[in-house]
Parts: C-alpha cells; structure tokens; sequence
C-alpha cells in the first residue's frame, strides 16, 4: 500500500495576495496510489516523507507563506487516483491559539492502586512470628498493595519497546514528569500497554500509546529460604540424611551450603532471587 506517483496539477490551482503581509496560495496534484484500500494517512505520509510538505513547512517560491492546510479527496471515477490540495498563508499564527504539534504536547499521567494476596511468616518489622514455645507461625495471607501509573503519550507510529519491555522491571533509577518521587532500581514492572487508533492533528499523524507500570515499594525481586534435599561438604554435593535414610522434607541450609544446626526462625538465611529480566526506563520519559 503506497503511492505510486504525485504530480502537481494545473487545475485548482489558487492565489490571493492583499498586501506583503497577506498572501494565501493553493497548489493542487493528482495522486496515484497501488491499492484501493489506501487511505488519507497514506497521501498524507507521503508528502511528508518523500516531498518534504507537512504542516508549516514553507512555499518552495515564497519562505514567508507555510504550509497550514492539506486536503486528500478520493476520486469518485476511481479508488486509485487522488486530488491533493495544499494551502500556504502568509498570515501570523494566533498566538493566543497556537498550533499544537500532538507529538510535542507533555504525557497525561494518572494512577491508583490495587491489592494482592501474599504468606508471610513475619510481622510488620520483618520478625519472625513466633509462639510461646518459639515455634513459627503457620504463614499467614496478608495484602500487598501495588501502586499503578499509566502513561499516555502521542508517538509518530507504535513503538517498538512495547513489545521489548513488557514484563520486565526497570534496570535503573527513573523519575516521571509531573510525579515528584524517583523510583529505585527493580520497583516498576511495564505491566501492559494498549494503543489507540492513528489520528491526525494540524496534519501530523500520530498515534496515542498508553503504558501501565506496576510499582512496589520494595522490589520485584522475591525473597527465598535457603534450603534444600542436598548440601554442600567441602565443595562437594550430598544427599541429607535423616535417621540413615534420604530426607523427605527440604532442610535449611547456610548461605554456604552447609546443613543449618538448630534452625530457627531468627538464624534462618535468606537469599533474594531476581525473577523479572531488567531493561532501562529512563529513556521512556526522556
């Protein structure tokens, strides 16, 4: 689906000229494209692309006339063939109105929250629950909250990180214009995305992208107990051992691999696990 050839055309070609600071032309062209099915967003790409006429763009004769309006109208005797109109002014913008280039204009944000289930075995200060006896608890469910962020910013076609970047978690720290916080490395998660429908605005395409990042207050990464059917004795892997026979339930270990003597609660060792793989955000709102 392209264009095929653009010629300018002699038939409704149009001027005005008041004075120096008033002039108004109308160029015209026919345009053939190689499908039917070709629409304005095709006609329109291409004069930008390939004759370099897009909105403001200035009268090959004349630098103080731009670019204002472009009209594309399918011909009626044929869906191939195309009639292009043109306008240039001279005249001054409105600057109390200024024409607004969609893909200048700052990202919309908003947020809220949601709420999921998790086990602990700990209590609001990271301790261990015990009982009387010093046994641990049974885990518990309790709620994770999770802050949310959608983004929705204008982009000249689809992006491609938002295939590249869906669930994985930021590599680096990053801030967002318009939230006055910074988020640590591993804290948003590029959770989903979705894109509208291509729009035109003072004839320049766009097409609005929207991204939701999940946000923890600690980190994606998940917290592990160190333990196993297997430890480590002198560099070497063995099978532990219960009363003479191969245990059946995961033993705790050291952070070097050894058999835990005694396990309790408060000597058991954790190890932090990063599940999600990390790709840079800054660049997002750069």
């Amino acid at each position: 689906m392209a264009v095929v050839w653009a010629r300018e055309h002699w038939e409704g070609r149009d001027g005005s000229f008041e004075n120096i600071l008033s002039h108004s032309v109308a160029r015209t062209w026919k345009v053939k494209t190689d499908n039917k099915f070709d629409d304005q967003f095709t006609i329109i790409d291409h004069f930008a692309a390939a004759l370099g006429i897009r909105y403001l763009s200035q009268h090959p004769r004349n630098g103080f006339m731009t670019v204002r309006k472009l009209d594309a109208k399918q011909e009626t005797a044929s869906p191939y063939f195309w009639r292009v109109t043109v306008n240039y002014s001279s005249e001054p913008l409105d600057e109390e109105e200024p024409p607004q280039n969609p893909l200048a204009m700052p990202p919309e944000i908003e947020g809220d929250s949601e709420m999921s289930q998790v086990f602990t075995t700990e209590d609001k200060d990271g301790r261990p629950m015990l009982n009387a006896a010093g046994d641990p608890f049974e885990p518990v469910e309790k709620d994770d909250p999770r802050g949310v962020i959608r983004i929705t910013r204008n982009f000249p076609s689809i992006p491609s990180f938002v295939s590249t970047y869906i669930n994985k978690v930021n590599s680096d720290g990053f801030s967002i214009p318009g939230i006055p916080a910074s988020f640590a490395p591993r804290t948003a998660k590029f959770q989903r995305f979705r894109f509208g429908k291509r729009q035109i605005q003072n004839d320049i395409p766009f097409v609005p992208v929207t991204v939701e990042l999940a946000i923890k207050s600690s980190t994606w990464d998940q917290r592990r107990l160190e333990e196993g059917f297997y430890y480590l004795a002198s560099g070497v892997r063995k099978r532990i051992q219960i009363n003479g026979a191969d245990s059946v339930e995961l033993v705790p270990l050291t952070a070097a691999g050894a058999i835990l003597t005694n396990p309790t609660p408060t000597n058991a060792v954790y190890v932090i696990k990063k599940i999600y793989e990390e790709v840079p955000f800054g660049v997002l709102f750069s």
